[in-house]
């Protein structure tokens, strides 16, 4: 370039002092301008620290605390929220009483829209347990209740950000009425199913209470809140009142989120040891010195969990780990089985939970029974220990890692698939124990020994088979969740088969009646289980009391056989004949012999 620009003066010079002054200045402005252009042509680069300020406009930009985070592209973390609500509302006569307690957590992305000065975002596939119970009562008789628990996953919910100001966020959550749970409803003696919802925390009636500081331009890029909040309809009080005014409902809120940079080189995948063959138990014996209900419970399994950062391909840094955190979402079914009473450790009574002496010898923190994380330091990966209380004890496993240049990661997940649909590549959700299918509480393992993967959990279409019974109406009134988490029978536990017919029985006859009960099994290819008087309840006779009202079809019954006076080999059926719940007793006559099969004798 310089010496095209040298070459160009040299055509201008050759003028001689004849030129008018005219042309005289022309040369001069030309001459100038040209050795101008030399110079700049020729010139080293100026050092570095003498190089031109990027345009003020950039550095307007990444000035604020509002324009460093629109500047990331998407942020990701994790959302917590706790609701709760207790009251009664009286007159003269009547009283209206209700409880309800509600957990949330989800992981969380929100991806900025730089030019809109706007973030929206997910929150993703998340587990939620929730309980409500309302009755109403009449001169202190109760004449309606409705109650509902579940303990279930729930759907991808929308998240955004908004910038009022350089330096504030206002956070949009999930609208919390949308999480429903199936319940019933009893008034005077009928019984229907009803689905709840939970109470709302409305966005345009509450939003201005989700406005918070952004962290400072020197701070680091972390967006971390928590909330604490009492709304009644659309109203915020400072406190519950007391007493609660007739018709209002005050919900108590706790909810807290903590979001960073997404870290773009590392993969945080979990896994489980032995993770194919791990089933839910729970320990029937309670520790020496104490009773069931007392609270002192060992757990009946455990499984290990790892959090391992793995590069993602193609990527050019492997940044260590900081910290993981490891967060547990867990059912809390009612009882350790379908007829026992509840043996958790805890007065949450969360079926799977982290044991704070188990994780503490793996050097871990222990928050809560949900909650557990490594000290800061330097990792590869990370583990922790689940322990399981219930024999259908379920949950979802999430892992939030930090890396050490701060940013987050999300868990991915192995062994989600199916068996049947390789390759199993870690996928984008959480790690349900046990290994189950998306929309099952069921262990796989125990589906694939029982040849039940097909059915569903409200399954209950067994039928006696070889044209026995009326096939128009099949089932043993169990649900096939009930089946697999099983029932204490003489202080042992059982999971019943989901393809044949359970029927409960509790012998007051003792050893003289085995044969009959035998020849009973052969004839009508019904499993008769044998109950204690102390496992069920008395005097509904309800074998699987203990259950939520997403995973039970109906009440079954034992029935319970006596031996009486009355004529010699004769049996009676009380009131008549039918099915066990419509059945009070069974009568033998004593003395009743045995036949040559070594059964006794029965007659209606």
């Amino acid at each position: 370039m310089g010496r095209d620009a040298s070459e160009g003066l040299q055509l201008q010079t050759p003028f001689t002092q004849t030129d008018t002054p005219s042309m005289t200045a022309q040369l001069r402005r030309i001459l100038i301008i040209g050795l101008a252009f030399l110079a700049g042509c020729t010139a080293q680069d100026p050092p570095p620290e003498e190089a031109a300020p990027p345009p003020q406009s950039t550095l307007q930009r990444l000035d604020t605390p509002a324009a460093r985070v629109l500047a990331v592209p998407k942020w990701v973390g994790v959302l917590k929220a706790r609701s709760r609500t207790s009251g009664q509302w009286t007159t003269p006569y009547t009283s209206h009483q209700w409880k309800g307690d509600l957990t949330y957590f989800a992981p969380i992305e929100i991806s900025m829209l730089e030019a809109s000065n706007f973030g929206f975002g997910t929150a993703k596939r998340g587990f939620v347990n929730f309980s409500r119970i309302e009755q109403d009562i009449f001169q202190g008789q109760t004449y309606a209740t409705y109650a509902a628990r579940c303990s279930d996953s729930t759907a991808t919910r929308t998240v955004t950000m908004e910038f009022p100001s350089d330096s504030t966020y206002k956070i949009q959550l999930p609208p919390f009425s949308s999480i429903q749970c199936k319940g019933t409803g009893t008034q005077d003696g009928t019984t229907a199913d009803i689905m709840f919802s939970w109470y709302a925390l409305n966005h345009f009636q509450f939003g201005s209470h989700f406005v918070f500081d952004l962290p400072a331009v020197d701070a680091p890029l972390r967006i971390h809140g928590t909330k604490h909040l009492i709304t009644s309809d659309s109203t915020v009080l400072a406190t519950i009142p007391d007493p609660i005014p007739y018709g209002t409902t005050p919900v108590e809120w706790d909810i807290e989120w903590d979001l960073r940079p997404e870290g773009d080189d590392l993969d945080l995948v979990l896994s489980a040891e032995n993770y194919n063959d791990w089933l839910p138990l729970a320990n029937i014996e309670p520790v020496v010195g104490t009773s069931l209900s007392s609270g002192a419970q060992r757990p009946g399994s455990t499984i290990r969990v790892k959090a391992e950062g793995i590069p993602k391909p193609g990527s050019t840094s492997t940044p260590k780990l900081k910290q993981v955190t490891f967060y547990l979402m867990s059912s809390n079914e009612p009882g350790i089985a379908m007829n026992a009473m509840d043996g958790s450790p805890t007065p949450d009574g969360n079926d799977l939970q982290f044991e704070k002496e188990k994780n503490e010898l793996l050097g871990l923190e222990f928050i809560d029974i949900e909650t557990v994380k490594s000290p800061e330091g330097d990792y590869t990966e990370v583990k922790a220990i689940v322990s399981s209380f219930d024999y259908g004890g379920y949950g979802e496993v999430v892992a939030w890692g930090v890396t050490e240049d701060g940013r987050g990661i999300v868990s991915v997940s192995e062994g989600q698939r199916d068996p049947s649909e390789p390759p199993d590549e870690p996928t984008d959700e959480p790690l349900r124990l046990p290994r189950r299918s998306l929309n099952s509480h069921i262990a796989t393992l125990w589906k694939a020994l029982k040849d039940s993967l097909e059915k569903s959990d409200l399954d209950d279409s067994e039928t006696l088979g070889g044209g026995r019974g009326d096939v128009s109406k099949p089932g043993d009134g169990l649900s096939h969740y009930e089946e697999y988490r099983g029932f204490i029978i003489n202080n042992d536990h059982t999971r019943t088969n989901p393809k044949g017919v359970d029927y409960f029985l509790s012998n007051k006859m003792g050893s003289k009646a085995t044969p009959g009960i035998n020849f009973f099994e052969e004839l009508t290819n019904i499993k008769v289980h044998r109950v204690g008087d102390q496992e069920f309840e008395s005097p509904s006779r309800v074998i699987n009391a203990f259950y939520k009202d997403a995973t039970h079809v109906t009440d079954q019954h034992v029935v319970l056989m006596y031996e009486v006076t009355g004529e010699k080999g004769t049996s009676n059926t009380l009131p008549g004949p039918g099915n066990p719940k419509s059945v009070s007793r069974i009568e033998i006559a004593r003395g009743t012999p045995a036949d040559a099969e070594g059964s006794p004798h029965l007659a209606s």
